[in-house]
């Protein structure tokens, strides 16, 4: 089986972002529990920067959590939720695939991309489940680019079934 969560975190700086932002964690360590025998992918816009593994620095223990693609920053709330990706054993799955343009959102006041929206995956299942990542341009109905993930087939699904894509 397979479980798919989508989720949305609010802004960094608003008032109701730690209430929010632990209640989504609660509610998807809550799934995690109840479901830890399934697959999972958890997809969104986690409005944080998770930058790139960096092997030159001692103090990032990330490994299995983290791989080595990705911008080359992160900020504040990409640390927080890469804690918490840690202390869940999961995985950031869009850094372990390269990507030329990577960034999904674009700071109008110093024009940096970030690369806010991604997926999290099992850390032990993070290269059966995810085969491609890539990034699309956002058609004008969003100011985000899409972010789209290929699966691959999973045993537990009829062999027949195409590939699943998740976006």
């Amino acid at each position: 089986n397979l479980i798919i969560i989508s989720v949305y975190c609010p802004v960094f700086g608003s008032e109701e972002y730690d209430t929010e932002l632990n209640e989504i964690h609660h509610e998807i360590e809550r799934i995690l529990n109840k479901h830890e025998k399934y697959d999972l992918i958890i997809a969104g816009d986690w409005n944080a920067q998770i930058g790139r593994h960096d092997n030159q620095n001692n103090n990032d223990n990330h490994d299995g959590n983290r791989g080595h693609f990705g911008l080359p920053y992160t900020n504040q709330q990409g640390e927080a939720l890469m804690q918490w990706i840690v202390n869940n054993n999961l995985a950031w799955i869009n850094s372990y695939f390269y990507e030329k343009d990577r960034g999904t959102w674009r700071n109008r006041s110093n024009h940096l991309w970030y690369e806010l929206d991604g997926f999290i995956t099992y850390s032990h299942r993070r290269h059966h489940i995810a085969k491609k990542l890539f990034t699309r341009e956002h058609n004008g109905l969003s100011d985000h680019n899409m972010k789209i993930l290929v699966l691959h087939r999973l045993t537990c699904f009829n062999k027949k079934r195409p590939h699943i894509t998740v976006s």
